[in-house]
């Protein structure tokens, strides 16, 4: 099976001519392929097929074989594919995936897309709209934030998602830490627990620099301050 392995923002995943390639049971492959120590590796795999609704369809899967409806970084990606492997010559060029068409504009050097630009709309918050299901937290989110290993587990996960804004912005360790505990606390707040909520409840989501939990500090940071 031929593939391109691409990344937007460090979201890395492999990209497959879906209208050449046929793959049986994808969610198997998907996941031997994104192990990122006897596989290929990455955040999952993508498969550029036709569309009736547009010019491609983007056939996505998380790293674990589930199917995900949309990334921002993975269109992208999947526009430089198609264009720079002369699948198209279209620009902008509309692309589907989840059953919405996004429009992506190519900004070219030397006959080649060097960037990509796409409206990703306004999001979706209300939870019967993602569709999530927010009942079975309805009286326990913040009692569930007391329970140490669960902290224990969004500290880590949290310190999975600040890579990207250690390597980008040289912070140190200690600053990291001070940032988990400060957005650990900001869970305790009863203003802001739908985070938990969403993350929890949505296997679609994932935590990463640009998620609401921690794209504050990376405002703060682009702004002049500390997170």
């Amino acid at each position: 099976m031929k593939f391109v392995k691409m990344h937007g923002c460090g979201n890395d995943y492999i990209y497959v001519d879906g209208a050449k390639e046929k793959v049986e049971n994808k969610p198997d492959v998907v996941r031997r392929l994104s192990d990122r120590h006897f596989g290929i590796g990455g955040d999952g795999v993508i498969f550029i097929n036709p569309s009736a609704n547009a010019d491609f369809e983007m056939e996505m899967y998380n790293a674990d074989g589930s199917r995900s409806e949309m990334c921002g970084n993975g269109i992208r990606c999947v526009a430089k594919f198609v264009y720079d492997l002369g699948l198209t010559d279209k620009n902008p060029v509309r692309i589907e995936s989840g059953g919405k068409v996004k429009t992506l504009y190519l900004h070219l050097k030397d006959g080649k897309v060097d960037t990509v630009t796409v409206n990703m709309g306004e999001p979706v918050l209300a939870p019967a709209d993602v569709p999530v299901d927010i009942t079975q937290f309805a009286d326990g989110t913040l009692d569930a934030m007391t329970d140490q290993a669960l902290r224990g587990l969004v500290y880590q996960a949290l310190g999975e998602a600040g890579q990207g804004l250690s390597r980008a912005f040289g912070f140190s360790e200690a600053a990291m830490s001070a940032w988990r505990e400060t957005i650990l606390d900001l869970l305790d707040n009863p203003t802001i627990d739908d985070n938990l909520p969403r993350l929890g409840a949505d296997t679609r989501r994932k935590l990463a620099h640009t998620d609401r939990l921690c794209g504050p500090a990376l405002l703060c940071v682009e702004a002049g301050g500390r997170p």
